[in-house]
């Protein structure tokens, strides 16, 4: 199908943690800790390879490179030129390729020059290293790409079991359109209004504001450690979810003396069931906007100020935008309109284990034709700890990255999640203004088919075994004679060395 006459051609926004140089105009420091889009950028002589980096919030069409040299005297023009651009660029499957156009570029202070990709190139990163540079060359970059139109085609999915166009966070939003065209599926609106919900569980009223919630077991001391960063925000509400947590820190709470938060205690669980927790926290919230954040984040100043949350649009922490491992753990955090949230009926409960909850949460955001943004990194942070403390309050204590493969696979042959099924239920006994002690009605639970899980979970374990392999020959037959019983002993003992 041709591109839709009216997709336009639209500068790709990205915020400072998403763009990475090498090297930074005048001062020379790593640009990790702030470069703007605007800003120009200098390639040092003194750098085998310099470059600059553009990490996007989806899978893009990039279609052309717009640059500009900075404003220098004529008679300097030969002393900060650049001959051309070498273009990479990394693909859903996270491989760096070359592109084969190698971009002629003629500086001139006074204009800008537009360099247009012969095709588009399909990427979720682009990366770009000046060739035969001299040293006085300082370069601004704008990159564009095709707007596609978003749908709604959540609704139409919910029936159909094949969800390819829907197996990643990183949406090709090509395909959603080509889709949406065949369907007769007509383009998002601003609002769905039959959808909006006024009140929440305890039937108080909506107002205009921020809920900030986090969900806990056992892992208590991260409140300590990180409320005050929390609460220093402007936000109207913080939840906090204590799933049956063995030390109760209501003392701490009333310490706090802020009758902005809202302590839920849930009593009588053996595990943490992440979802139950986030899905009720959500259903609590009084507030039209709501962030959720894993309690091992620290928010810095002025968070909420640097994320506008504009209609239609949501922010996530995507993991591919990542500069370091540790910033691939802010993935969890999500803020987004609380009808946005509960009109794709929020957390698939299915999955009661680690791993790829937030991931669907994503996609089926997305297919409702919602724009997804990318925090900030240098606004929030990931206190690092042993991966084993990610499932040591759960049911499984499989590898992580297993546990995650598993129930994306599961998901890939089961229906999407949706209103069409029914949320977990608590009775209420609510203490004080600021504290309700819970309990799960625990009758008509929901699982995975068991044959199918166990199918899914080989396949995860298969996968994550080949990841390791691929470091080293040792083992390679265990992968060739598929020996699970050593597989799954061989992970998990890379979880506890962790």
């Amino acid at each position: 199908m041709s591109v839709n006459s009216e997709n336009l051609i639209k500068k790709i926004q990205l915020n400072p943690s998403q763009i990475i140089v090498s090297s930074y105009f005048e001062s020379h420091i790593p640009s990790i800790l702030n470069f703007e889009q605007g800003d120009y950028w200098q390639p040092l002589t003194s750098e085998n390879n310099p470059f600059i980096q553009f990490n996007f919030n989806n899978l893009f069409d990039v279609t052309a490179i717009e640059i500009q040299n900075i404003n220098i005297p004529k008679i300097h023009y030969e002393a900060s030129s650049i001959e051309s651009i070498k273009v990479f660029y990394m693909t859903l499957n996270n491989k760096w390729v070359e592109h084969f156009e190698t971009l002629n570029y003629t500086p001139d202070s006074s204009l800008i020059e537009r360099l247009t990709f012969d095709q588009p190139i399909n990427c979720v990163k682009l990366k770009l290293y000046p060739l035969n540079f001299k040293s006085h060359c300082a370069l601004k970059f704008n990159l564009f790409a095709i707007e596609y139109l978003k749908y709604n085609i959540y609704d139409n999915l919910v029936m159909y079991t094949n969800l390819n166009l829907c197996s990643n966070t990183m949406m090709d939003y090509k395909l959603v359109s080509e889709y949406a065209v065949q369907s007769n599926i007509q383009k998002r609106t601003s609002l769905i209004g039959d959808k909006i919900i006024t009140n929440n569980i305890l039937n108080e009223q909506i107002q205009d504001g921020v809920c900030l919630f986090t969900c806990v077991m056992n892992r208590n001391s991260n409140i300590v450690n990180n409320i005050n960063t929390w609460l220093k925000q402007s936000i109207n509400q913080l939840i906090i979810i204590d799933w049956a947590s063995d030390d109760d820190f209501c003392n701490f709470i009333n310490t706090l003396n802020d009758n902005r938060v809202l302590h839920v205690r849930v009593n009588d669980e053996q595990y943490f069931i992440r979802t139950y927790a986030q899905n009720l926290a959500a259903q609590l919230c009084r507030f039209n906007k709501i962030c959720k954040i894993d309690s091992d984040i620290v928010l810095h100043d002025n968070f909420f100020e640097q994320h506008n949350l504009e209609e239609n649009t949501f922010f996530v922490g995507e993991w591919r935008a990542a500069r370091n491992e540790n910033e691939k753990h802010v993935n969890g955090t999500i803020y987004l309109y609380r009808n946005d949230f509960l009109y794709v009926n929020g957390y698939n409960e299915f999955i009661k284990s680690y791993g790829w909850e937030d991931s669907d949460f994503t996609i089926r955001l997305m297919l409702t034709g919602l724009e997804k943004k990318i925090f900030n990194f240098n606004t929030l942070y990931h206190v690092p700890h042993a991966a084993i403390e990610r499932t040591i309050n759960m049911t499984s204590a499989t590898h992580p990255e297993v546990q995650t493969l598993t129930h994306k696979y599961l998901l890939a042959q089961m229906q999407l999640w949706s209103r069409n099924n029914i949320l977990t239920s608590f009775n209420f006994n609510q203490i004080s203004s600021n504290y309700i002690v819970c309990n799960r009605i625990k009758t008509n639970e929901i699982s995975f088919d068991s044959i199918l899980y166990d199918t899914c979970k080989k396949e995860a374990e298969l996968t994550v075994f080949s990841w390791y392999m691929l470091k080293t020959d040792e083992h390679k037959n265990v992968l060739q004679e598929k020996n699970y019983n050593f597989i799954v002993k061989y992970l998990n003992d890379l979880v506890n060395k962790s």
